[in-house]
């Protein structure tokens, strides 16, 4: 059978990982942890014995002066630093890549060393393959180049999509899986053994006199993130997401200024406060209301203190919740790269988008600079291609993503991730398996 690596585990994936793991070696396939720092080496060695381990590299700290120049030459001499740890991450997993020749490299969600790994991976002439949060609630999007702008996907054009067949019934059943927020029931979680106490403050003092202070706190409490959620009382009328305006308006999905998607496209407060700007202009030309929606797990109290004030006097605010509602009725959706404006395409809600994104194609999302906000709203108000929008959503929902929780994996949604690792290993599995099942579990499941 096949060897497949999973590298750079991250802890707060280890439902997902573990079931992987544990059904791809059902199937006969080897799988390998690849482990590029001390604490989650510590934390997978303690659940599963068998870790290999690249040796870390441990950040450089900097005693320069404090001025200006002395801080420029702190940045200079950090960002050196980066390109020195990276380069000997890279030697060091092409080194381990040569020696174990595995099938496919698999990276979870985003991480610093996955890109030397990925490089070392890629020259050793080794299959890779991500998987990351997706655009719709407990999905994966799977790629094998990258995650959301960095997916192969993004360099196709609308010419590529012409052979694609739409898929009605899955974009429907999607739409209404959006609104209806379902958790699925999932498979059952292995029990997470707490690393030894011995180790973990090992892990802590190495971090710490390498200058990481934030290494060493989360070398002692990582693993924590592998324990599951807190169990929540059923959701009530009370907990139903705000309707939004009856009148025609302009929704804004914001987004936290921390988190892989905002990093890479760039989302600080100003340039929110901007993009908000921009977009009550658009309202008052369309005679329209303004909607926000804050970001998931905002402070509601702070973000009503920053968007107060006369210049976001008509602006109304709505919790993340009703994100998916607000994007899809709106008369514009307008956002920087937010995951739920997939909802407002779903619904046909044109989309103006700042940002790079997994779910831009040009005749579909329209992507512009924030300068040029207006006019690419008004354009996108003019121009649809509702069969161009509906091929590229059947493929993104079908091949761009499989329907499995990232924390609540079903066995179909298993079958799936573990058929697209096979897949792109080219490593059909000998077990006679039923085959996943592309779209939520309701309503494609639901007896009419």
């Amino acid at each position: 059978m096949s060897h497949f690596v999973f590298a750079t585990p991250a802890v707060s994936g280890f439902h997902l990982l573990e079931r992987a793991r544990r059904e791809l070696a059902r199937r006969g396939h080897r799988v390998s942890l690849l482990c590029a720092d001390d604490a989650t080496g510590t934390f997978w060695s303690a659940q599963m014995g068998d870790v290999e381990r690249l040796e870390p590299t441990p950040r450089q700290t900097w005693a320069g002066p404090t001025n200006v120049a002395g801080d420029a030459t702190r940045a200079d001499a950090a960002r050196a630093d980066a390109r020195r740890g990276g380069a000997r991450l890279r030697d060091a997993a092409a080194g381990w890549i040569d020696g174990a020749r595995p099938d496919l490299v698999l990276f979870h969600g985003r991480h610093d060393a996955q890109a030397a790994i990925q490089d070392a991976a890629r020259d050793a002439g080794c299959r890779t393959l991500w998987t990351g949060e997706g655009l719709l609630p407990h999905t994966l999007q799977i790629d094998p180049s990258g995650l959301d702008a960095d997916a192969s996907s993004q360099r196709w054009t609308a010419r590529d999509f012409r052979v694609v067949s739409p898929d009605e019934g899955l974009l429907r059943a999607s739409l209404a899986d959006a609104f209806a927020g379902q958790t699925p029931l999932g498979l059952p979680r292995a029990p997470v053994l707490p690393p030894r106490p011995l180790r973990r403050i090992a892990d802590a003092a190495r971090a710490a006199s390498a200058g990481d202070v934030a290494g060493a706190w989360r070398a002692w409490t990582e693993w924590r993130a592998a324990l599951p959620p807190a169990r929540t009382a059923l959701p009530s009328r009370e907990d139903a997401p705000p309707p939004p305006p009856a009148t025609p308006f302009v929704a804004v999905l914001l987004q936290p200024h921390r988190g892989p998607r905002s990093a890479q496209a760039g989302v600080s407060a100003e340039a929110t406060r901007a993009l908000l700007r921009r977009s009550l202009a658009i309202a008052a030309d369309l005679d329209a209301q303004t909607v926000a929606v804050l970001p998931p797990g905002s402070d509601g109290a702070r973000w009503r203190r920053a968007l107060s004030g006369t210049e976001f006097s008509g602006l109304l605010q709505l919790p993340a919740r009703a994100a998916a509602v607000a994007a899809a009725t709106a008369a514009v959706t307008v956002t920087v790269n937010h995951p739920a404006a997939v909802v407002a395409l779903l619904a046909g809600t044109p989309v103006v988008h700042t940002g790079r994104a997994l779910y831009h194609l040009d005749g579909v999302t329209h992507q512009t600079r924030l300068s040029d906000l207006g006019a690419a709203a008004s354009t996108a108000l003019r121009r649809d291609r509702p069969a161009l929008r509906r091929r590229f959503l059947t493929w993104l929902l079908r091949y761009g993503h499989v329907w499995c929780s990232p924390t609540e994996p079903t066995y179909n949604g298993l079958l799936g991730l573990v058929e697209r690792i096979e897949r792109q290993a080219d490593a059909p599995s000998t077990a006679s398996e039923p085959c996943h099942q592309y779209g939520p579990g309701w309503p494609l499941t639901a007896s009419v």
